[in-house]
């Protein structure tokens, strides 16, 4: 058994005259709390900290928690650590008296899953340390554990209790959409590693926000980790995260930082929209041609029956193929012979330009946004072209036409972008 009473009695509380912050004795190594700020990036509040373990050896030289870990061989050395590390945490997160703010534990999915066959622990933790259950975070190691329903039965006991549930390292390791979907985390915490691949390329940064919106729509706040720079915070709030947390903004410390910086944050504020400024201009540059073209093939249509003004693009650089679709999507048109011949694909392009029926479109976003909003030209995200195998950007447009059809009209424009 591993109860409470007995974790209790590694704690070593400093005096209430001399400070300090409790620490724990484990092998000889030294125990201490640090807590890491997690930002609000629209309230420019802290709505939270993590807890994490900090350790020295007899020296005084630090020791990474992996070590500390590798150290418990048996799974009740795994439960003991884990225990004492929480009541650790739990102890000196009272002693600051720190309140209506949530508090992250990391919890090792070896340790809780087992951890009823080794005595009640947790509530008895929370209660005697004054922590509302409902301002836990539970954060699972996920690294360590390679089956969702295992991690989804470790996280089972805290959510019954009234606890909120993190999954962590998310785009690392095991962490992707099917854990998302099986565990149904309350906040999904991305890992640096994508970060980093989304400062390095382009078009992993295009699809960083895409990212998160999936996230969001699997019913779960984002945090992005390891923010460090303030480029790394500008793609921080690029991405449409809610929540931040890295040096960048706050190191862990004994004492929890409670206040914001407010001004620090509204300068990359500042920053972000004067680049998101830069990226418009330089997009509606690129693109006005191509809107200038459209709107004169626009205006022919709805003077005119639109198959007997099927636009050719050939002298307008960039633009790849014109075409129309009917109310539901299916082509009435498309291109010209000229732009038709002009197309070389890649021999390993050939399977995609075989005779086919007439296509259908109106599973594309370019589509759906043109019925949506009728009248409006609309710009599509990249994508790549299933017709001319370029990486792409359509323009569309849905519109009635002299004869009072409504067709959806659409230019397809080669991406300037890295891809």
């Amino acid at each position: 058994m591993t109860l409470l009473k007995d974790i209790e009695q590694l704690i070593i509380r400093p005096s209430p005259q001399g400070g300090g912050v409790p620490t724990a004795n484990y092998n000889g190594m030294t125990l201490r709390s640090s807590f890491q700020p997690i930002l609000n990036l629209a309230h420019r509040t802290i709505p939270g900290h993590e807890a994490l373990i900090r350790i020295h050896d007899s020296q005084g030289f630090p020791i990474s928690p992996h070590e500390l870990f590798k150290q418990a061989t048996t799974i009740e050395q795994i439960v003991f650590l884990d225990r004492l590390c929480r009541a650790l945490h739990a102890a000196s997160y009272e002693q600051t008296q720190v309140r209506d703010k949530w508090l992250f534990f990391n919890l090792d999915p070896r340790a809780i899953h087992v951890g009823h066959h080794y005595g009640p622990f947790f509530k008895e933790m929370l209660n005697k340390y004054s922590i509302p259950v409902e301002q836990v975070v539970i954060e699972v190691l996920e690294h360590e554990v390679e089956d969702n329903d295992y991690l989804a039965e470790s996280f089972e006991y805290y959510r019954d209790i009234g606890c909120l549930i993190a999954l962590d390292d998310f785009g690392a390791g095991h962490s992707n959409f099917n854990r998302v979907w099986t565990i149904k985390p309350d906040v999904v915490k991305i890992d640096r590693s994508m970060l980093v691949a989304a400062r390095n390329a382009s078009h992993i940064r295009r699809s960083l926000p895409r990212l998160v919106d999936l996230l969001h729509e699997s019913g779960a706040l984002v945090l992005l980790e390891g923010v460090e720079n303030e480029s790394e915070a500008i793609i921080a709030l690029d991405s449409g995260v809610d929540l931040v947390q890295g040096f960048y903004f706050y190191r862990p410390d004994p004492l929890p930082v409670l206040q914001s910086k407010s001004e620090h944050i509204l300068s990359i504020y500042e920053k972000f929209n004067a680049y998101s400024i830069r990226q418009r201009l330089g997009q509606h540059g690129y693109m006005q041609p191509f809107i200038l073209f459209f709107q004169s093939w626009i205006k022919k249509v709805k003077q005119s029956d639109h198959a007997a003004v099927m636009q050719c693009s050939m002298q307008l650089p960039g633009a790849e193929l014109c075409f129309i679709l009917d109310e539901k999507g299916f082509e009435l048109a498309c291109g010209c012979r000229k732009c038709f011949q002009s197309m070389h694909l890649h021999p390993h392009w050939n399977p995609l330009n075989q005779p086919t029926n007439r296509a259908c479109w109106s599973y594309r976003s370019y589509y759906r946004k043109a019925m949506e909003n009728q009248g409006t030209i609309q710009v599509s995200t990249p994508y790549l072209s299933l017709r001319t195998t370029n990486f792409c950007q359509t323009l569309s447009c849905a519109i009635y036409t002299a004869s009072n059809q409504l067709v959806i009209l659409c230019l397809d424009v080669k991406f300037n972008g890295d891809y």
